[in-house]
């Protein structure tokens, strides 16, 4: 019956130096590599369970666009995201249209997004049948704080707005949009519509238009019971008519 030989470490340094490179080599990429590519990105995160004191670390785009997966986690951004090379390379509807905003009406975003004063670049979205379009399309007791987005223009119908499409019960804080937003009703340079939310020390930058400038705003194009304090700086290309007598529609 066959036997395969059996060498001993000191074997395999006295009787094949090569041998005993490649055995070095492959501990090396054990120790050092294989840990690395369990908290790779691209879906999987860079680390972190999800909860409020452990977020998920989004470390690429493929982490940003996996946060849908999982709408009532926290997640805190690690560095910087570029999109512009992300939509060709999806194959889907994103090479067309651009991003497909995280959450909606009936599955709203509910966890909270940390951008560590971070900055995701080159989002585009053209989507101008759609309603709640934005980064986050719809966010409800939710918070999204300390992020920058810029953009190459955003388009939906209503509810549209840099960062989110609409928001309920939310608050963002210290957060800034640059780039032109366009929708019909209920269009804004931060946010289309929000009710019973709050906006800190945030500020939009870019030209906002809506159908005949009705709900059209600077920031907000429309609130309800909401607050908006600690502006940064007004956007200087729309006057923020944001009207408290048309009541925001909490669940559109």
């Amino acid at each position: 019956m066959f036997e395969p030989t059996r060498l001993s470490l000191g074997q395999l340094n006295t009787t094949s130096p090569l041998i005993w490179r490649l055995f070095l080599v492959t501990i090396l990429v054990l120790v050092f590599v294989t840990p690395q590519a369990a908290q790779a990105a691209n879906g999987r995160f860079g680390g972190g369970t999800g909860t409020s004191s452990n977020p998920y670390i989004v470390q690429d785009a493929a982490d940003l666009d996996a946060v849908r997966n999982n709408l009532a986690a926290n997640y805190r951004l690690a560095s910087g995201i570029h999109l512009i090379t992300y939509f060709p390379a999806r194959l889907s509807d994103y090479a067309a249209r651009g991003w497909q905003p995280i959450g909606d009406s009936v599955t709203p975003f509910t966890g909270t997004f940390d951008g560590a004063g971070h900055t995701i670049t080159g989002l585009r979205i053209s989507r101008p049948a759609a309603d709640h379009v934005g980064l986050f399309g719809y966010a409800y007791n939710a918070t999204i704080q300390n992020l920058n987005v810029s953009h190459s223009g955003i388009t939906g119908r209503n509810y549209v707005g840099g960062l989110v499409g609409a928001q309920v019960g939310s608050g963002i804080f210290y957060c800034t949009t640059s780039g032109n937003v366009t929708g019909q009703y209920y269009v804004g340079g931060l946010v289309g519509g929000q009710g019973s939310s709050i906006i800190i020390k945030s500020d939009a930058s870019g030209r906002v238009k809506g159908k005949d400038g009705n709900f059209t705003g600077g920031l907000v194009g429309i609130q309800d019971s909401s607050s908006i304090t600690n502006l940064v700086n007004i956007n200087p290309h729309v006057p923020a008519h944001v009207r408290p007598r048309d009541r925001f529609r909490q669940r559109p």
